[in-house]
Order: structure tokens, then sequence, then C-alpha cells
């Protein structure tokens, strides 16, 4: 009992920050370690085997959302927040993603597969990537428009997700995406092709490079969280 109540008052404390911060959030599925499932308030749910909205992918403007459930806590991307998603493992090595690496808040999504999210701003840039450059290892996705993740303090199927860097430590400041896609693109595939994604294309052609992208929720992929 003492652990639900504990987690119900860091959820809603985390809700009210980000909240306050103006960060879309909407409340999502939540697991149920007794049932070995994920439940929400849709009667008849068939994603209850991965994280979904609980009720709708709009962003909510106040906490009332998350105080008659423990709903877990999702960021809508595209409404100005896009998250890049780093999967760990030996390749690339998990000291690339070191904290001191990557620029703003990181959370830890911890599975037997554990992956970085690092959250960016496309407010107010003069020019957002919409999406990633190709040669980037396998599982590297961008969550834009119709995607979303969980926010810590959620618990998922697969462990609980926690800030390596809260945005609080950087008085809630999100660094651009496209220095996030640069960065990270310097430190996986080198400074020559960081330079060549981020130049603009020849005015002759118009076509634009391949790109990695999530665009649609987490729930449609064929991953369980």
């Amino acid at each position: 009992m003492l652990t639900g109540v504990l987690r119900q008052a860091r959820r809603r404390s985390a809700v009210n920050a980000y909240l306050e911060a103006r960060w879309p959030i909407a409340p999502g599925a939540w697991w149920d370690p007794r049932a070995e499932q994920y439940r929400c308030r849709r009667v008849g749910c068939l994603t209850t085997g991965t994280i979904h909205a609980a009720d709708g992918m709009a962003p909510r403007a106040d906490a009332s959302a998350w105080s008659s459930d423990p709903a877990t806590v999702l960021l809508v991307t595209g409404h100005g927040i896009d998250v890049v998603e780093l999967p760990l493992g030996s390749t690339p090595p998990e000291a690339l993603f070191s904290r001191a690496a990557l620029p703003g808040p990181v959370a830890l999504w911890t599975s037997v597969r554990p992956r970085l999210l690092v959250l960016a701003s496309t407010k107010g840039a003069a020019a957002v990537p919409d999406g990633l450059p190709p040669g980037l290892p396998e599982g590297v996705l961008l969550h834009a428009a119709g995607s979303y993740i969980p926010l810590p303090p959620s618990r998922v199927r697969t462990g609980d997700v926690v800030w390596m860097r809260p945005p609080q430590a950087l008085d809630w400041h999100l660094p651009q995406l496209g220095e996030v896609v640069d960065v990270l693109t310097r430190r996986l595939l080198g400074d020559g092709a960081a330079d060549a994604f981020s130049a603009p294309a020849p005015a002759a052609s118009p076509a634009r490079p391949h790109r990695t992208a999530v665009r649609t929720p987490l729930g449609a992929t064929a991953r369980k969280a």
C-alpha cells in the first residue's frame, strides 16, 4: 500500500511540474502486474499488451486526468517537443550516450533492451529536421507528430522510466531538435556525415535524403513496451 501511495504522490508532483512547464502530456494506460496487462479507461480495449493513450491523444491542461486512476504520464510529441529514442547496447557502446554527451533532459527506459529518450524543442527554430539521417544504428527513432513516449515516473511492463538528467537540472530548457540530431550524428557517424546531413540541398535537386522517423503511436508498433 505504501508503495502505491508513494507512486501516486510522485506521479501527482510530476504531472503538476510538467503542466506548469506547459509540456504536452496526456494520461496513458497503466501496467497491472497482477493481470499482466495494461489497463485504461476504454471498455473492451484491444491494446492491453502495450502502452497506449488512456483516453485520446489530446494534451491535457489540468491534472484531473490523473486523479481517478494510476494513469501513466505520456508526452505527446509533435506539439513543440520531439524525442529521439536511442537503444543501449554493445553497438554503439553505452559510453557513447553518457549524460555529458547529450544535450538537454535525458530519460532512461529500463527493460531487457534499455533505451535513452532525449527530449528536444521544435519551437522557434529556423529549420527543424523532419527525420533522422540514414546510416544510424538500428532502433534509433524519432518520435514526432502522432507519437508519444512515457515520462518519468511512469511504470511500464518492462520496468520504470526514470530521469538520467531531469529537466529541473536545466531549468526546463530544451535544446533545439537540430542541435540534438547534429550531436548524435557526429558521435555515431562522424563529422563528415553530420555536415552532409545538415548542409542545404542543391537548388536543382529538391529531393530530401532518406530519414528514419516514427510518426505513429507506440501502441501501433510491433514492439511491446
